[in-house]
Order: structure tokens, then sequence, then C-alpha cells
């Protein structure tokens, strides 16, 4: 039960902070608008009229006038979108891979230690079931 109720809330909390509510009415009023202008005007010029912005229906106004008192209301003017993400930069790139020496001493056989299994794999290798 409340499993639910919190995924329905993170549901309507995503949908208002994408503004998804906008969009739906948006593309609703298109809709419409085309299909009321196609019978006069064609499809193709009720295409045009639609998406031209020289004459929006009442319900793109309203759409229009709510998406700028919500940007008026925002605590944070909006940033350009290419402003929204500054890039990373390191001090030094040392801090995070120490400097590698050109001078790596070798190691004799006998100094190796094999850590695990010793004995050989058996033949053929078991398959799962």
């Amino acid at each position: 039960m409340l499993k639910g109720l919190g995924k329905c809330l993170c549901i309507v909390a995503a949908v208002g902070i994408l503004d998804a509510h906008l969009m739906v009415a948006q593309t609703w009023a298109w809709m419409s608008m085309i299909y009321d202008r196609a019978p006069q005007e064609g499809v193709s010029a009720a295409l045009d009229s639609t998406f031209s912005g020289d004459a929006p229906c009442a319900v793109c106004c309203a759409i229009e006038q709510e998406r700028r008192d919500t940007q008026e209301q925002a605590p944070i003017p909006e940033l350009k979108p290419a402003a929204k993400f500054a890039p990373v930069s390191w001090p030094t790139v040392d801090l995070v891979f120490p400097p590698v020496s050109n001078y790596a001493p070798l190691s004799r056989e006998d100094d190796v230690v094999v850590l695990g299994r010793q004995d050989e794999p058996p033949w053929p290798p078991p398959r799962g079931c």
C-alpha cells in the first residue's frame, strides 16, 4: 500500500518538475487546432497555421501565460542550456594518479607466490544444469 502511494507521489512530483502537464496540454491544443482547421484550410495549411504561432488558440495562450508565471516565480533564473553544466577541472592530476616511476625492479621467479588452487581443473569442465 505504501509502496504504491510512494510511486504515485514520485510520478506526480516528476510530472510537476518536468512540466509534463503543460507538454500534454500543448499537444492536446495542437491536435485540436489541426482537427478544427483541417476541414476549412486543408491538412497542409492547418499544420502551417498551427505551428507558425501567428494565430494561437485560447489554450495555447493560457499555456504560454502559465509558463511565463512559472518563470517569474522561480527563485533562481533559468540559465542557458549550454551554461547549466560547468566543466569539472582538477587542480593537479598528481593527486588522483601518483607519478609512475621509469625504474621497476625485476623480481626473481622464486619471489613470486601464487595463492589459490594448485590442482588442475576437472576435464571436461562441468556444465551447468
